[in-house]
């Protein structure tokens, strides 16, 4: 070679390329680098081919235009149930934009409501909403919530589920009623493992809430007594003649250990005087 130089063969085009030794070039021209650095794939939404660098190409869709990757799409309601669908933009990231007459900017989130729906959210909580709850609900619909600390989202979406109508009776029940005029009870109750989650909520009036409850009070107190609440074994739960029996001998015993405390104490003493 001339002046020390070296054949290199073009990563795109194996074109053969001179250059000195201390120097990497792998391309022949900027052209061919541009193309091997690119990578084709189809437009997630017309099916187009897109030519993009590598970089790019990890995302998870890839569109031709910015008219193709913000053109309205049709999704199903997020609702619990529901099966309607809904025209929304979507954004980036993976949100959608849903137009409602209640926020003149509309609604960002990745699970949009049908119109019904969101006409029953105003009707409960005011045109002032935050959907963040409603969200956190859809996402993971097996979700165990704590005992005591269920949203009023996650009460309307059990109240609606039962069409507003106790599950037991079928008695017609308001959502924004007087205080406890309807329970959200747990199917299978929480003595016996029963998880706060949705599908373990029903919709009762309070007469059947009261007479379901006043049953599992009773059969909660009977497996306490007999030893078989969580796991522990019967002589792990005592009555109260148990306990009673349980005091009487250890205040027989302390008596026996005062007297016996007293006998020793006398014959220290009496050892003592005759010394």
């Amino acid at each position: 070679m001339r002046n020390g130089q070296r054949e290199t063969a073009c990563r795109g085009c194996s074109a053969i390329i001179r250059h000195k030794p201390s120097t990497h070039r792998v391309f022949c021209s900027r052209a061919c680098r541009r193309a091997a650095s690119q990578t084709t794939r189809q437009c997630a939404r017309c099916g187009t081919p897109v030519s993009r660098y590598a970089s790019f190409s990890r995302s998870r869709h890839i569109y031709c235009s910015r008219s193709c990757r913000y053109r309205p799409v049709e999704v199903t309601c997020a609702w619990p149930g529901c099966e309607s669908t809904l025209t929304v933009q979507p954004l980036a990231s993976g949100l959608y934009l849903q137009r409602s007459a209640y926020s003149p900017k509309g609604y960002y989130g990745k699970h949009p409501i049908c119109s019904p729906h969101l006409d029953r959210l105003v009707s409960a909580f005011g045109s002032r909403i935050r959907l963040n709850s409603f969200w956190k609900i859809v996402r993971n619909q097996d979700r165990a919530y704590p005992l005591r600390s269920v949203s009023r989202t996650l009460r309307l979406v059990v109240f609606d589920r039962a069409d507003g109508r106790c599950e037991t009776c079928g008695l017609a029940l308001d959502f924004n009623g007087p205080f406890k005029s309807w329970q959200m009870d747990h199917r299978i109750p929480v003595f016996k493992s029963g998880l706060t989650a949705l599908s373990n909520l029903q919709a009762l009036c309070k007469s059947c809430h009261d007479a379901k409850t006043a049953v599992e009070k009773s059969e909660a107190a009977l497996l306490r007594h007999a030893g078989q609440r969580r796991g522990h074994s019967a002589e792990g739960w005592l009555t109260h003649a148990d306990k009673d029996a349980i005091i009487g001998t250890l205040r027989e015993e302390i008596a026996l250990l005062r007297a016996r405390v007293l006998d020793l104490e006398r014959a220290v003493h009496g050892v003592i005087a005759n010394a």
